[in-house]
């Protein structure tokens, strides 16, 4: 009999503990990476997971004492990578958002971390404008920002055949834009 009550205890002590918690309740997430923003009173915090099945937040908080705002991704996305642009002589800054994004969710059920379809996002110093940068069909390997010139440029592939891998029908090509105005300025245009 006190096995069956030491069974009993420990099986709704693991049921209890592996309930979801709801996506709603931002301040309950365990962030591990926050990057503050030069000029600005506020600080990014997100989480980066690169487990095997892809799992990790879609979202990243732009904290502050007074607010916080919230800035969200489609469902099957996930942050990998954030920076801030900030250049005194054009009056930019910007934060910089590399997000693992798939456009099929058909076609993969979880996100590849060895072949990450890349998008690439521009956000405001305080989270209230988001644009994505890049197109749909281009997946960005790595990026650089020029300081002199204001702006970035984008190395990556062109998903030809749209399934969101790179293979030999796929075309690699540069793409840079213009951060003040966020135009496309220089490479292929589809």
């Amino acid at each position: 009999m006190k096995i069956f009550f030491l069974l009993l205890s420990l099986g709704t002590g693991i049921v209890a503990n592996a309930q979801q918690q709801p996506d709603n309740e931002p301040l309950r997430i365990p962030y591990n990476r926050f990057v503050p923003l030069q000029g600005t009173p506020y600080t990014v915090a997100y989480k980066v997971d690169t487990t095997k099945k892809g799992i990790g937040t879609r979202h990243m908080l732009f904290l502050n004492k007074q607010d916080t705002t919230r800035v969200e991704y489609p469902d099957g996305s996930m942050l990998w990578d954030i920076h801030q642009v900030k250049i005194d002589q054009f009056h930019l800054n910007k934060v910089v958002a590399l997000v693992n994004r798939k456009n099929n969710q058909r076609i993969h059920k979880h996100i590849n971390i060895w072949e990450p379809p890349l998008k690439l996002y521009v956000l405001s110093s305080d989270g209230s404008t988001n644009q994505q940068l890049t197109p749909n069909v281009f997946f960005v390997n790595t990026y650089v920002v020029d300081s002199n010139k204001a702006t970035i440029v984008c190395h990556g592939f062109f998903d030809n055949n749209a399934n969101e891998k790179l293979d030999r029908k796929d075309t690699k090509d540069t793409l840079v834009y213009d951060l003040v105005t966020l135009k496309q300025v220089a490479g292929a245009v589809r």
